[in-house]
């Protein structure tokens, strides 16, 4: 990833986008018209990883919401060893099924 944020962002027309320079990892529901989004996105000059809530507007249009976290790229591996610890303390104490990922 670090040689990622010295480059320039990379365009493809067959990756989903929230933004001009985002790509979507991945998203799903948390109430009818609210669902958590996780992207890669490339926001003044430097890569981010943004967690966010965002919401279906009445138009039916998705739009994001103040509530989430924007962190620097350089940060996803600390991130990523953070949730794996979470996720494995979580199925230890039976907060969720040891086989659950897609939080259904």
């Amino acid at each position: 990833m670090q040689g990622m944020a010295q480059q320039d962002p990379q365009r493809n027309s067959d990756q989903k986008k929230s933004g001009t320079d985002a790509e979507i990892i991945a998203e799903w529901p948390l109430k009818r018209h609210e669902r958590l989004r996780v992207s890669l996105e490339f926001f003044n000059g430097v890569w981010l990883i943004n967690s966010r809530k965002w919401f279906e507007t009445e138009s039916g249009e998705w739009r994001p919401t103040k509530q989430g976290i924007a962190l620097g790229a350089k940060h996803l591996p600390q991130l990523a060893k953070a949730v794996a610890e979470a996720l494995s303390i979580a199925r230890e104490r039976r907060l969720i099924e040891a086989d659950n990922e897609g939080g259904k």
